[in-house]
């Protein structure tokens, strides 16, 4: 076939079509526009009503908190009690265990004379009389003292011969030396020992 059409003509039928495409490519890019900006409003729209939303619930949240305020500190109170329990409790020394390591220490024919406890002064020494059926006994009273494992730094004051035992006079003759005693407490094996006597 013979294109006899002239150059100009030629020329607006290519713009024509080109105008066409043109049109086409706008027509697709508007909507495509229309569509991403339908799409971002929307978004925008739901994410609002959530922020409402989430800032209702939140203040709800914050009101329900500060009503159970009271409850968090009366719980952070009953918490520092026990911890406090706790540590008072570890560092629990029973005074009837302490006489009763004193007893297990004491040699046959020794009984105690004179002890002053006091929880206030276990960490310092501690003066004891203890009244004894021979003079010998006096060594062999520091040996149990310082083998029983309860006491530290015993020392032996003296032995005399009479005496009396508490203030009161003991049964007669059958205890007629006092030996007095210092010695420090070992808080540690009385507790090992309070715990072998508790299970």
């Amino acid at each position: 076939m013979i294109n006899l059409l002239p150059p100009d003509s030629k020329k607006e039928f290519r713009a024509g079509r080109i105008n066409t495409q043109l049109i086409r490519y706008l027509t697709i890019l508007a909507i495509t526009a229309v569509c991403v900006i339908g799409v971002f409003g929307v978004s925008f729209v739901l994410n609002e009503r959530n922020k409402a939303s989430y800032v209702q619930l939140k203040e709800e949240s914050d009101k329900k908190l500060g009503s159970l305020k009271d409850t968090r500190d009366k719980v952070q109170a009953f918490n520092e009690n026990i911890k406090q329990a706790r540590a008072i409790y570890g560092s629990e020394i029973i005074l009837s265990d302490v006489v009763a390591g004193i007893a297990k220490a004491l040699p046959p024919g020794a009984v105690i004379g004179t002890l002053t406890l006091d929880t206030k002064t276990l960490a310092t020494p501690i003066t004891l009389t203890v009244r004894l059926d021979s003079f010998n006994k006096g060594a062999v009273l520091k040996e149990n003292f310082e083998a029983s494992g309860i006491f530290k730094d015993v020392k032996l004051v003296g032995i005399e011969a009479g005496g009396k035992t508490g203030g009161a006079s003991v049964s007669g003759d059958k205890y007629p030396f006092s030996a007095t005693i210092t010695a420090t407490l070992v808080p540690a094996s009385i507790k090992a020992a309070q715990a072998k006597g508790s299970q």
